[in-house]
């Protein structure tokens, strides 16, 4: 935020984050060369929103400026629930592997069976709305790898289960 005038020791600027004084919002912050720099420290999801700086004269006489920038915050996807790597489960029935991927924005979720993409129209396969991977009626060539691929604009963060079908029949 770089305002001149005469004399300079006159010039004030004044922060803000959506219309807070920099002061009173909790966040971590320096103000760097003549306070013509902010800098934010540790940003996270909470630091989102809207930043100005105000410059007046301490003298007052002249119109004050202010400048506006938008700050978004983008958070890696991550998966709110520890992952099973191993899953052994019964031939004939259904089971449901999680994928609780967050982030910021919302991740989007992709399903991979052997490094495949799966197609979740087919009534074997689908994603509920937590992106879990509903499996109908496992049969043995469901023994494989599935993956969740979580992506979003800052990154992407895969797992991986390996499903295990026990027949239910001996030989």
């Amino acid at each position: 935020c770089v305002a001149n005038a005469r004399p300079l020791h006159e010039v004030e600027t004044l922060w803000f984050k959506d219309n807070v004084p920099i002061e009173d919002t909790g966040i971590i912050y320096n103000i760097g060369w003549w306070n013509r720099t902010l800098v934010l420290l540790s940003v996270d999801s909470n630091y989102a929103g809207e930043y100005s700086c105000k410059i007046q004269m301490r003298t007052g006489g002249y119109n004050s400026k202010i400048s506006r920038a938008t700050l978004e915050v983008f958070e890696l996807p991550y998966f709110a629930q520890q992952i099973q790597t191993e899953i052994t489960t019964e031939y004939g029935t259904s089971i449901e592997i999680p994928c609780k991927a967050r982030g910021i924005p919302q991740p989007r979720v992709k399903w991979f069976r052997d490094a495949e993409e799966i197609d979740l129209s087919s009534n074997q396969y689908w994603k509920n709305d937590e992106n879990s991977l509903v499996i109908q009626r496992v049969n043995l060539n469901d023994s494989a790898v599935f993956q969740c691929h979580a992506y979003n604009e800052a990154g992407e963060k895969s797992s991986y289960n390996w499903i295990k079908v026990q027949s239910k029949f001996s030989i």
